[in-house]
Order: structure tokens, then C-alpha cells, then sequence
């Protein structure tokens, strides 16, 4: 006891200089950090951006009179007293899928093994002091003080000692009927997008971080007040609960609905507008990637087809097939995610074409079944659903079979299709730019060219399918033919590598420009294609609202890019057979009507006297790129449920109020 005490007030001493020393260093290290450098040109400034705030998220310069009076961690142990740490009652058992065995040596991948969360720092050599004394160092010029020894020992203790979170306040957390309908609202609008879930068994008890996730999108679409506001908070509160799921048992992170609701709340983030759940949606995408092949889901898993069985209740078989079909799609649903980001950032995604080995979803009508019955009744024969691979089907549309497009009758299928040909389409757009592509004879354009010409098989007239199609099936239909178009966006050289640069007006915007204008110089057919892409893109938008998630960025893309190309859209002022020629570049008509076939000349020769779009009269002026902008805005503000429309507005309409005027002779070739 008398050495307990003696040694007390050094104790005492050392832990108030190394948690200065913590404090000191921390803060300036927050002080000398830039967080808003990725992102500041998309989203406002918010008012928890602060570094004050950001202190306090950390408890750095929290009071010892409020460290005392609430406890950080219930259950804390002091120094020297090992916690048992019980099992949480109310958590869930994960149950892991694993891709490989617990003894398989294949050091890229490892099989989910319980916990074992105490933890202990082994002793580091022998504890003989003249050995110590005796090392030899290759550099002498620092050494270790005390302070520091004793600083980075109270460093690592903090993560145990103090949570990064403040206290919940769940005053205002809704009613069951409010809940139930944020639910109604995802299934309703949302579940389309991804459908993940299968809504006939869906029990929002089984998983309720999905459940949260759900709700938390759900509340988007919904007409309550501050219903956005709420939508990130219970977003933020389910990645704040996902996370302490994942450390308090590592299995955790290779089950089902771990993925699913992570899935869920980066499609939430990305388009949420919200800085912080942007950044999160981001960082966490390569962690949902890896976790997924872990799981084993890009894998082609051969049905454990009970056809032979035909004493198998139906019930049974329907949930046997419904839990296979479910990982199908949670692997689908993880790959398209990714893949989006190549059309939706021009970022690069984690997963490879080669990566990809899985089976396509099974047909939307067996997946939508309400009953064991309904479902069996749709099957023409005793076992399940037939399915599709991938690969070689993709490989039909390049090897001419016959009848390729024929084959597909579910819209998902489409949709992947043509998402996988963006994605390759993007990959070369990358070789485009490397500094050595133009040095090669057979470059990467030639390829291009072919993928974007296979693409185009896939677009079908929408005034054909607004008369063929239910209103839901016409959503997905539209939202595919929107990527389409986007691909000739990625397909035009560098112009999607130049965009971002021009509208941020760095240090790279001069170099960024004088490219595009080599480029437009150059290519003016592409030129055009690439303006009635974007005015086709616009207009889809206009005439087929759906409020995707996707539709924003796809908006935002499109009104930018065909602002800056109308100042290199050739006009004819000269005299002859085009010289009252107005074309109408977003025309959504028959293909046989004068407007498509006075389009379709103008793509070919560019001879038009003017050219047009809804709400501006004259494309290629100064005033019809400020339309241009203006009409983008109006789009984007008709997106109310997703609130990263709202910060693209900002960006577009800074765009037009800065924009300086072009001469008009630079509107000419």
C-alpha cells in the first residue's frame, strides 16, 4: 500500500502530460489537415465541419470534470483488471459465409473465426536491462524521451477508454406506424433500384441494421418535415451500430444482412447529399467489395437443384431457393454498386470483369412471387427457375450470334449488360489517357468504337416502350437507356477526364480546356454525337421522371458537358438546302418523322442553321448555354427526394453566373 501511494502523484503526473501531449499534438494535426480538399467543390460548407466540433467528436478537449461525471464505456475496467467481456445479449449470432475452409492455407482470403476480444501486448524480447543498455543503432540523431514512451502507451489505451461518439438522443424517435411507413415508402419506390430483399418474407425483426437502412432511405421519400435530416441521422446511427457490430465480432462482416445493409447505406450516401455519409459511401466501398468475395458471392454456385426430390415440400424448396437466390443478387447488387461509380464519379471500381462468374437474377416474376404456391405455379418444371451465365451471353453480342437480343426478356438482365459494357468502355477511357496510348498503331479507340456500337443494340425507341411497358417497367427501361447514352459520354476520348477540372477552375482547368478544344477541333462528329447524347440524357429525364438515385448525377453530367461542347457545335450560315434547317437536338419522337430524320442528317454532316432544345430556342450562343444551365437547374430541382440534387444546383448555377461570355465568332468553324 505505502508503494501504491508513494507512486500515485507520478502516476497522476504522467498521464496529465502525455494526455496534454495527446491534445496538443491532435489538434494541430486536425488544424494542419485540409477535409474538405475532395469534395469542397460539390458540397457547401456545413456547420459541423468545424474543428471545434471535430474535437469534440473526439473528446480531445472534453474536461475532467466530464470525463468523470458520465463513463465513455459501460463496463470499462481500470489498468491492470482484465474484463471477462460477457457476450451482449441483445446482438445477434452471426452466422458467416465463408469462401474457403477453416484450414485452408490461401493466405488472400481467411475463414470468420469467433472473437477473441481481449487483448494483450506481449512482451517484446527478454527483460534483462543490460541487454537493453547494450543495442546498437544505425542512427543517432533522435531518441526517445519518457514522455513520448509513456504518450504512445496512453495513445493506444484510448480507443478502450473513450468512445468517439457522444451520448444518442432517441427523444424524437418515431412512432411504429411512422416507421412502418418509411418502410412502405422504400418498397414502394426504392426496392426497384435494388432489389435485394425479398419483400414476400420480409421481417423487419430478423435484421434490424437492414431494417434501419431501409427505414432510413424509406424516410426520403416521404413528405414529412425535416425528413431528409432525419434519413442522415438514423443513416449516421446505423453505420455507428454496423461498425461496433464489426469489431465486436469479425464474423459479423461476412454475413448476409451485414452486406446488405451496408450496401443499402452506401447507395443512401451517395446520394443523400450529405458531405459526410458521401466520404463514408466512398471509403467503405472497397471494404464491401472485399468482404463480398470473402463470401464468396461473385462465385458461380451450381443450383442445388431439388428436382429429383418431388416429396420436398413446396415451402421448403421456395425458402431454399429464395435464400440462394437472395446471395445471387446481394452479389449482383454489390457489383452494379461498384460498377457505378466508373459512370456515376469516373472513379475507378474495385471489381474486374474477370472478377464476375455468377449466374444473372433470376426472371422478376419469380422473384416477386407472393407465395410458395404462386411461385411453384409459374415454374414449368419440378425444379427451380432456370438460369442465365454471364459471359457467354455477353460474348453473343460480339461473335454475331443470332437472336442475342431476342434471348432477353428481363429488364435487369438489360441493365446489367449494359452497365458491364460502361464499365469496360470506362477501363479503356483510362488506357486513353495514359501518356504512352498515342505511341501504340492499334490504340484502344478501335475497341471503343465496337463496345459503344454493341451498347447502342440495346436502345429502344421510348416512344415504343411508354406504350408497351407498365409504369414500373418503363422506370427501369428508361433509367437503362439513360446509361446508354452516358456511355457515349465515356466514350468520347478524355471529355469526362476534362470536365471535372473546368468546373472546379483549378490549377488544371487552362490545361483542361485547351484539350478539349484539340479534341473538338479535331473530331467534330463526335462533337455532335456527344451533344445529342447529353440533350437525350436531359430529355429522358424531363419526359420520364422516376426519381432513380442515379438520375441527379446523370442530370448534373449531361447539362455540364453539353454546355461546354455548344461553343463547338458547327453551324451552316452560308445559303443553300439546310439554311432554314432547325434541328431538334433532345427530339423524342418516331424514327420516321421529319424531326429524327433532320437530326439524323445533322449528326452525319453538321449542316443546320440552328439547333435547339426545350426552353432554348438557339443552342450554340452565349445566352443558349446559359438556358443550357438554367434547364439543368430546373431538372435538378425537380429531384427533391435526393438531396445531392440540391448541391449539384449550386455547382451549375455558379457555373452560369461566372462563365465568362464566348465571342461570338467562336461559336463558327
Amino acid at each position: 500500500m505505502g508503494n501504491g501511494s508513494e507512486n500515485a502523484p507520478v502516476a497522476t503526473t504522467i498521464t496529465s502530460e502525455t494526455t496534454g501531449l495527446f491534445e496538443n499534438d491532435f489538434v494541430s494535426i486536425l488544424e494542419a489537415t485540409d477535409f474538405n480538399s475532395n469534395l469542397d467543390w460539390l458540397f457547401e460548407r456545413m456547420p459541423d465541419d468545424s474543428l471545434a466540433d471535430l474535437t469534440n467528436f473526439y473528446g480531445v478537449k472534453d474536461t475532467h470534470v466530464a470525463s468523470s461525471a458520465q463513463s465513455p464505456r459501460e463496463g470499462h475496467k481500470p489498468d491492470g483488471q482484465p474484463s471477462r467481456d460477457p457476450a451482449i445479449p441483445e446482438l445477434p449470432i452471426p452466422h458467416a459465409e465463408n469462401s474457403v475452409s477453416p484450414d485452408d492455407p490461401w493466405p488472400m482470403e481467411w475463414h470468420a473465426e469467433h472473437p477473441q476480444r481481449s487483448l494483450e501486448l506481449p512482451a517484446l524480447g527478454g527483460t534483462d536491462d543490460e541487454a537493453t543498455q547494450s543495442l546498437s543503432r544505425f542512427f543517432s540523431a533522435w531518441n526517445l524521451g519518457q514522455s513520448t514512451v509513456e504518450a504512445l502507451a496512453h495513445f493506444i489505451k484510448l480507443p478502450a477508454q473513450r468512445s468517439p461518439w457522444q451520448s444518442v438522443n432517441l427523444t424524437h424517435f418515431p412512432t411504429k406506424e411512422k416507421l412502418e411507413y418509411c418502410i412502405d415508402r422504400y418498397f414502394a419506390h426504392f426496392h426497384l433500384v435494388c432489389p435485394i430483399i425479398h419483400q414476400a418474407t420480409f421481417d423487419p425483426s430478423d435484421d434490424l441494421t437492414v431494417t434501419l437502412a431501409i427505414a432510413s432511405i424509406g424516410a426520403c421519400y416521404t413528405h414529412y418535415n425535416n425528413a431528409k435530416a432525419f434519413s442522415s441521422t438514423l443513416s449516421e446511427l446505423n453505420r455507428r451500430l454496423l461498425l461496433f457490430l464489426a469489431e465486436y465480432d469479425r464474423r459479423y462482416v461476412r454475413t448476409e444482412s451485414y452486406l446488405a445493409a451496408q450496401l443499402l447505406q452506401g447507395l443512401h450516401g451517395y446520394c443523400s447529399g450529405n458531405k459526410r455519409l458521401f466520404e463514408l459511401s466512398e471509403s467503405s466501398r472497397s471494404n464491401l467489395v472485399h468482404h463480398a468475395k470473402c463470401m464468396g458471392l461473385f462465385r458461380h454456385r451450381p443450383d442445388s437443384n431439388p428436382g429429383s426430390l418431388p416429396a420436398t415440400a413446396v415451402e421448403e424448396r421456395w425458402r431454399d431457393w429464395i435464400h440462394q437466390e437472395r446471395l445471387l443478387r446481394l452479389g449482383w447488387a454489390v457489383y452494379e454498386y461498384d460498377a457505378s461509380v466508373a459512370y456515376l464519379h469516373n472513379n475507378r471500381p474495385f471489381l474486374t470483369i474477370g472478377d464476375i462468374h455468377m449466374d444473372l437474377p433470376c426472371l422478376s416474376q419469380y422473384w416477386q412471387a407472393e407465395s410458395a404456391h404462386s411461385w411453384h405455379a409459374m415454374l414449368l418444371s419440378a425444379g427451380y427457375p432456370s438460369r442465365i451465365r454471364l459471359r457467354p451471353l455477353i460474348r453473343s453480342f460480339y461473335d454475331k450470334s443470332q437472336n442475342a437480343l431476342e434471348r432477353l426478356v428481363e429488364e435487369r438482365h438489360r441493365y446489367i449488360l449494359v452497365l458491364t459494357q460502361v464499365r469496360m468502355i470506362w477501363t479503356l477511357k483510362e488506357i486513353t489517357g495514359s501518356p504512352i496510348c498515342d505511341l501504340f498503331v492499334n490504340g484502344p479507340e478501335n475497341c471503343t468504337a465496337d463496345l459503344l456500337d454493341a451498347t447502342d443494340r440495346f436502345a429502344r425507341s421510348p416512344h415504343t416502350l411508354s406504350s408497351s411497358l407498365t409504369t414500373t417497367e418503363l422506370a427501369s427501361a428508361i433509367h437503362t437507356l439513360q446509361i446508354i447514352h452516358v456511355a457515349h459520354l465515356y466514350g468520347a476520348n478524355g471529355l469526362m477526364n476534362w470536365l471535372y477540372p473546368l468546373l472546379r477552375e483549378g490549377n488544371e482547368a487552362t490545361t483542361a480546356f485547351t484539350q478539349m478544344s484539340h479534341w473538338a477541333a479535331a473530331k467534330p462528329e463526335m462533337v455532335r454525337n456527344t451533344a445529342f447524347h447529353c440533350a437525350r440524357i436531359l430529355s429522358l429525364a424531363r419526359t420520364y421522371p422516376s426519381n432513380c438515385p442515379d438520375e441527379p448525377f446523370l442530370i448534373f453530367h449531361a447539362g455540364t458537358v453539353l454546355f461546354y461542347l455548344a461553343r463547338w457545335l458547327p453551324r451552316n450560315t452560308g445559303a443553300g438546302s439546310s439554311e432554314n434547317l432547325v434541328v431538334r437536338l433532345d427530339h423524342i419522337g418516331a424514327e420516321d418523322d421529319t424531326e429524327s430524320a433532320n437530326l439524323r442528317s445533322w449528326l452525319r454532316d453538321g449542316q443546320a442553321q440552328v439547333i435547339s432544345l426545350h426552353g432554348i430556342p438557339s443552342l450554340c450562343s452565349n445566352q443558349g448555354r446559359r438556358q443550357v444551365l438554367d434547364e439543368t437547374a430546373d431538372l435538378l430541382k425537380r429531384r427533391r427526394v435526393w438531396g445531392i440534387a440540391n448541391s449539384f444546383v449550386k455547382v451549375v448555377l455558379n457555373l452560369r453566373d461566372t462563365s465568362k461570355p464566348v465571342p461570338d465568332q467562336d461559336f463558327i468553324f
